[in-house]
């Protein structure tokens, strides 16, 4: 059967497929498996690798809460040292760079603190 010039033309459409969502988890072990936002697996992955979440049932505000605690006053000198040796802060390359600086901005660095302490009288 053949559509003439008369006769409009039939148009099929492509059908939906439609997803059955509740099975798109397949495994037993990870089914059971509270669903968790992604900021929230980042923030638990972050704190295990950082060695901040050492028990595995630690709520993440706690662990968060006691790391921002540990900034909150003067910082241990063996954080620092470990920090300063971490991103190699403690080299003669850096030393040097230092001194430099210094001396270029001795001169105008006198001048600022001097127009500081004059602004705040």
């Amino acid at each position: 059967m053949s559509a003439g010039p008369d006769q409009p033309r039939q148009v099929q459409g492509h059908r939906c497929r439609v997803y059955d969502m509740s099975k798109v988890r397949r495994s037993a072990r990870l089914a059971k498996k509270p669903a968790l936002p992604a900021v929230k697996k980042a923030q638990i992955n972050l704190c295990r690798r950082l060695g901040l979440l050492e028990e595995e049932h630690a709520s993440v505000e706690q662990v968060l809460h006691d790391y921002i605690a540990t900034f909150s006053g003067p910082v241990p000198e063996h954080i620092i040292a470990a920090l300063t040796t971490l991103f190699g802060l403690q080299s003669d390359f850096t030393t040097q760079l230092d001194e430099a600086l210094l001396e270029l901005a001795g001169d105008g660095l006198d001048d600022l603190q001097e127009e500081v302490a004059a602004a705040g009288q």
